[in-house]
């Protein structure tokens, strides 16, 4: 998996590649709250996430309640049809940009 960053016009954007699993949830995790501590809000682009599984919802899990304790928030953006599916089944269909 491979995480970049930059400034969005709703803070920062995390752009993330790869399979979001069990051996690159940790590093997802990390950037997420790196992330957070900068920022209340920010923005994943899963334009190249190929999938998620139940390590990677964990994760998102996590990172929407650390979001939402600093009034935040946590946006998913552009994940493929599975990716949005799975985060649907999972009960995070909210995290989903509109």
């Amino acid at each position: 998996m491979k995480i970049t960053e930059s400034r969005g016009s709703k803070g920062l954007v995390l752009y993330i590649a790869g399979k979001i699993d069990d051996m690159t949830s940790p590093q997802l995790q990390g950037e997420i709250f790196r992330a957070l501590k900068l920022n209340k809000n920010l923005q994943l682009d899963f334009t190249d996430v190929e999938s998620v599984n139940h390590a990677g919802v964990s994760v998102l899990q996590l990172g929407l309640k650390n979001a939402a304790s600093k009034r935040g928030i946590l946006e998913v953006l552009n994940a493929n049809t599975a990716v949005k599916s799975e985060l649907q089944n999972a009960g995070l269909g909210k995290l989903l940009s509109h």
